[in-house]
C-alpha cells in the first residue's frame, strides 16, 4: 500500500478546513467577538497538519487503490471531526472535549445530530458560522468522496457502478429486480 498519496489527500483536506477557518475568523473580528482565540488555534492546527502530511506525501503516486481510498476515507473524517472541535474546546461551549468532537462529526457527516439543547441559539455567531460551515464542507466532501474516491475502493465496500447496472449492493438485488419484473407480468 502506498501511504504517500494518502498522506498527500489529507493535507490537501486539512489545508480547506484551515482556509475555511479564516471565513468565521475574519466574521468575529467583524463582529467585534472573540474568534481569535477560538479559530486561531485551529487555524494553526489545520496548517501543522497540512505541512506535516504535504511533507509526508511528497513522493506519491497519481494511483488511488483500494487501500489507500478506504484510509483516506477513515482518516478524512477522524480529522476533520479533530481539527472542527478546536473552536468548541477553546471556546468552553461544551463540557466535555468528547461532546465537541461529536458535535464536529456531527456537523461534518451531516448527521443533524447535536449536543446543543437548543439548536446552537446561545453560541456566538462565529461559531454558529463555523458550524454551518462545517456542515457545508461536510456535504461537499461527501459528494467529493462518493465521485472520486468510492469508485477506487468499490471492491473493498462490494458496491458497483457501472454504466451498464444501475447502483447494485450485492447479487440480491438482481435477483429482486428479476422477482419484481416478473410479478409486473403476471
Amino acid at each position: 500500500m502506498n501511504r504517500s498519496i494518502v498522506f498527500y489527500l489529507i493535507s490537501r483536506l486539512a489545508l480547506l478546513n484551515g482556509l475555511s477557518l479564516l471565513i468565521p475568523m475574519l466574521a468575529a473580528w467583524w463582529w467585534g467577538e472573540a474568534g481569535v482565540r477560538y479559530f486561531a488555534p485551529a487555524l494553526a492546527a489545520a496548517l501543522i497538519v497540512a505541512a506535516f502530511c504535504q511533507y509526508r506525501g511528497r513522493h506519491h503516486k497519481r494511483h488511488l487503490g483500494p487501500g489507500e481510498g478506504a484510509w483516506y476515507m477513515v482518516s478524512a473524517w477522524v480529522l476533520l471531526g479533530l481539527l472542527g472541535m478546536v473552536p468548541y474546546v477553546m471556546a468552553g461551549i461544551f463540557a466535555s472535549p468528547v461532546d465537541a468532537f461529536f458535535e464536529s462529526v456531527s456537523a461534518f457527516t451531516t448527521t443533524g445530530t447535536s449536543c446543543l439543547a437548543d439548536g446552537g441559539a446561545a453560541l456566538p455567531q462565529s461559531l454558529l458560522l463555523w458550524h454551518s460551515l462545517m456542515e457545508w464542507l461536510g456535504g461537499l466532501n461527501f459528494i467529493l468522496m462518493l465521485v472520486s474516491v468510492m469508485p477506487q475502493v468499490s471492491g473493498c465496500f462490494g458496491l458497483t457502478l457501472s454504466v451498464h447496472q444501475s447502483v447494485a449492493f450485492s447479487p440480491m438485488v438482481a435477483r429482486m429486480q428479476e422477482a419484481a419484473h416478473q410479478a409486473g407480468r403476471i
